[in-house]
């Protein structure tokens, strides 16, 4: 290293953009540092006495509540109020199940090219990739699909070639089954009805993830669906 240091990964991004993963599992030091950056735009090379400008756009991902993280003390209100500019909320993916099956054949071919094989989902495969829950959310997926590839052997990945990947048992990922009927005890049919539709609204938003997916499935114009859950959600705020 020469005495005025080497360029450091701030640096090397300079008019540029410099992804930041897990930035709440930054410790207290570096949140310091990094704040300073992004308050001063400079950084100072290791054995150099004069800062250098940057010019760099900053994009910070966190699985972790900041707000809480904040509050508990265990991440700095200022570096957080300095990277609250424009925040994207990205559900998991058990709640966007409309891009389960796209994202999957996704990688699929990407790693198909990457290795040079060939190969395809069963029917059957699809439907456990669809109501799989994803606690490891894309990078699971993504991993096992990598691992289906590289270990398929007849080019159609069946469900014998999954290994703790199963469909959801009836009653557990549909809201709705197990239920049992409403109670009609001093109701008109309307309003039965009316919270059965509720149930199956609310169930198929969280297996199909889109109001699109929802229309689709349901046979039912894309406006009507909309309409019913803006109905549903104004109902909840009552």
């Amino acid at each position: 290293m020469g005495k005025h240091g080497k360029a450091g990964l701030v640096e090397a991004a300079s008019s540029g953009t410099l992804f930041l993963d897990e930035i709440g599992e930054l410790p207290m030091t570096m949140q310091s540092r990094l704040l300073r950056v992004l308050q001063d735009w400079e950084v100072l090379r290791v054995g150099a006495t004069t800062p250098k400008k940057v010019d760099v756009r900053v994009i910070a991902a966190t699985n972790k509540e900041l707000e809480k993280e904040v509050a508990h003390g265990a991440f700095r209100s200022d570096l957080y109020y300095r990277l609250k500019v424009a925040v994207l909320n990205i559900p998991p993916l058990r709640k966007r199940r409309a891009d389960i099956l796209p994202l999957a054949q996704g990688f699929l071919t990407y790693y198909g090219r990457k290795y040079r094989k060939c190969a395809r989902f069963s029917e059957e495969v699809e439907q456990i990739l669809q109501n799989y829950s994803w606690p490891g959310n894309v990078r699971e997926l993504e991993n096992l699909v990598q691992g289906l590839l590289v270990t398929c052997k007849q080019g159609i990945i069946d469900a014998r070639d999954l290994s703790g990947i199963r469909p959801v048992a009836p009653g557990q990922g549909d809201p709705v089954a197990g239920r049992g009927m409403p109670s009609i005890e001093g109701r008109s049919l309307k309003s039965i009805m009316k919270e059965v539709e509720n149930a199956l609204i609310e169930a198929g938003l969280k297996r199909y993830g889109s109001i699109g997916e929802l229309s689709r499935h349901f046979q039912m114009d894309r406006s009507t669906i909309f309409r019913k859950v803006k109905e549903l959600e104004a109902a909840k705020k009552r």
